[in-house]
């Protein structure tokens, strides 16, 4: 649709900012010269899309709105649930993104950078359980990729956030409670070490350590997930409400045998 396509440009373009507001109905289709039936199909259009938020009321009206990274998630866990896409395909797609990353962040990561890392290092050091060990390791991920500061590997990576949540939580469950505490003082000795390489701009040491690391939490689930597909992980995976609320993410699986 023509007008809808004209607000998107706007939006995407910062012309329109976020919260800024769009005339009301009646003013559209005086300033448009569209009917009222296409200003409403593009408001409602663009509504759908997370675009536009509609106020209804005295005061209401249109208003800009940038959709959160959580739409982008959402859509990508659907779409990976029904194609059926294997869960170590995703698990592995995400650990492509972050060793990139990694190579990155070596080579422009300041002071500052090395500050954020070792704070969010020392979190996962002091972490209480795999629940919250799991959701942090997945923060101290993150992080790495958000400094290196590629915004489209970022984007990727918040994208299969849930489901790598979904995934470790899975593979926690399935593991004995004495293997996932071993598994997770191999992954805080390997965070540290990794950290250590990429403040000291030692890229190609520390994509090997991250490497060995995930290389062992695969072999973990792929004992303990089998062949399973993304919708079978959010098919057994907690509700939201159930889970320890620490700020977002993900722990390591794996040895063979245990986590």
């Amino acid at each position: 649709m023509v007008l809808a396509a004209a607000f998107r440009e706007q939006i995407v373009r910062g012309e329109l900012p976020n919260g800024s507001s769009l005339s009301v109905e009646e003013d559209l289709i005086k300033e448009t010269s569209f009917s009222r039936f296409t200003v409403r199909e593009a408001l409602r259009l663009l509504e759908a899309e997370g675009l536009l938020e509609i106020r209804r009321g005295v005061g209401g009206g249109p208003r800009v709105r940038h959709p959160s990274i959580a739409l982008a998630a959402q859509a990508v866990g659907v779409q990976l649930q029904l194609r059926d896409v294997p869960v170590l395909d995703a698990w592995r797609a995400r650990n492509d993104l972050v060793l990139a990353a990694i190579d990155d962040l070596a080579v422009t990561g300041g002071p500052d950078d090395a500050a954020v890392l070792r704070d969010v290092l020392n979190q996962l050091i002091e972490f209480a359980d795999a629940d919250q060990f799991y959701r942090r390791w997945i923060i101290l991920t993150d992080e790495i990729v958000r400094l290196a500061g590629n915004a489209t590997r970022y984007v990727l990576t918040q994208a299969l956030h849930e489901i790598t949540e979904a995934q470790l939580d899975a593979a926690t469950r399935a593991a004995d409670s004495d293997g996932t505490a071993v598994f997770c003082q191999f992954v805080v000795a390997s965070c540290r070490d990794v950290v250590a390489a990429i403040t000291g701009h030692e890229g190609e040491e520390a994509r090997r350590l991250f490497k060995e690391q995930t290389d062992r939490q695969t072999e973990g689930q792929a004992i303990l997930l089998g062949p399973a597909t993304v919708i079978d992980i959010f098919q057994t995976v907690k509700p939201a409400s159930d889970r320890v609320a620490v700020g977002p993410m993900p722990a390591g699986l794996s040895s063979p045998s245990n986590i």
